[in-house]
């Protein structure tokens, strides 16, 4: 799919060719946003209107920066001007239950938050991740649990199940669907005026959402990592049963899709509303494949929402073959680990001599 002149959308999962056609045929591209994107024509404050709840200065300020995508998805630059300072503090509500969502997702990518990059740990105090140091490596990622790791050794994989931190699941939705209505201009923002006013910004609606498939929200797993955060905004190109519009965000290994609700075209409403998939894929320009699952995540709760999490590692399989290759009791003792360092794959371990580390 070409996206514009210069970048073509590819799928990684072939199979996911005939999906990639149907959405083409049913959207097309009204906008895309990078989040490193440093704007260099914001209005001065005294000029600006709030999109949100349509007041201007001097009935309301703009003196905080208001971020289009928000730190916990790696964004750092890129601010608007239409956004007033109450309506960015209620959006920083919302974002706050997206960084619970995220959960460890974004210590173990090395998301900065305003001032560094956060440490986790989960419910239980159990589990503990951060980035720092060991011996001469600096940046690393260091996972820890208190109950420790197993290692299975036929797979080679280590998983681990943890408690997430809590979230609300309509709070987390309207955090990743302000990215969307920042994307769209002034005259399409008053297509979905109602639902902004009575359900974006105040919630008096918020218990009408629960179970529309409008609220869903698709998260695919990439096999690959993009180096930056970037939104792409599709727009329906037909008078189909369809959402109106479909936010693509990409953030280091996951894709993130949700339609824009509650257009006042009514589409949701209907028993045969459906959405659009975009697969899994990438903007690299070769022919790399590979599987790309999905899951499919109701959102339109709005009661705290409490799950459990894992992970998994996978190691070297030179290393694994050595410890199966032990006795019983030494594959036991190699086999339960209490602490995972990561680093990036071309880093070199300096461990100092046994004299110095005793000293």
């Amino acid at each position: 799919m070409r996206i514009t002149d210069d970048i073509i959308y590819k799928v990684y999962d072939i199979l996911g060719a005939e999906a990639l056609k149907t959405f083409q045929e049913n959207y097309e591209l009204v906008n895309i946003i990078e989040g490193s994107t440093i704007p260099n024509d914001l209005i001065s404050p005294e000029r600006r209107v709030c999109r949100f709840c349509q007041k201007r200065h001097p009935d309301t300020s703009f003196q905080k920066k208001a971020h289009i995508i928000p730190h916990q998805l790696g964004s750092e630059h890129l601010v608007s001007d239409f956004e007033c300072d109450k309506c960015n503090e209620v959006f920083g509500l919302y974002e706050s239950q997206l960084a619970n969502f995220l959960s460890v997702f974004r210590t173990m990518h090395k998301i900065k938050g305003k001032k560094k990059i956060p440490e986790f740990v989960s419910g239980g105090n159990t589990l503990h991740a951060k980035v720092g140091g060991f011996h001469n490596l600096r940046n690393i990622i260091s996972v820890s649990d208190k109950n420790g790791f197993e290692l299975d050794l036929d797979s080679g994989i280590i998983r681990k199940r943890y408690e997430q931190p809590p979230y609300k699941p309509l709070q987390v939705f309207k955090a990743l669907a302000h990215i969307g209505f920042c994307m769209l201009n002034e005259d399409e923002v008053e297509d979905f005026r109602d639902y902004i006013h009575l359900g974006l910004m105040n919630g008096s609606k918020d218990q009408n959402c629960k179970n529309y498939p409008a609220f869903t929200l698709f998260v695919t797993r990439l096999p690959r990592v993009q180096s930056s955060t970037f939104a792409l905004l599709f727009k329906k190109n037909n008078d189909r049963l369809i959402a109106d519009y479909e936010l693509i965000i990409f953030c280091r290994n996951l894709m993130f899709q949700l339609s824009l609700p509650l257009h006042k075209n009514g589409n949701e409403r209907h028993r045969d509303f459906v959405r659009h998939i975009l697969p899994g894929g990438h903007f690299i320009g070769d022919d790399f494949e590979s599987q790309t699952p999905v899951s499919a995540i109701d959102l339109s709760d709005i009661e705290l929402k409490k799950e459990e999490g894992y992970f998994e590692f996978r190691l070297d399989p030179e290393y694994v073959s050595k410890i199966s290759k032990l006795s019983e009791d030494e594959q036991k003792e190699h086999s339960s680990i209490r602490k995972i360092f990561i680093s990036s794959m071309d880093a070199v371990l300096r461990v100092p001599p046994e004299n110095d580390l005793n000293s």
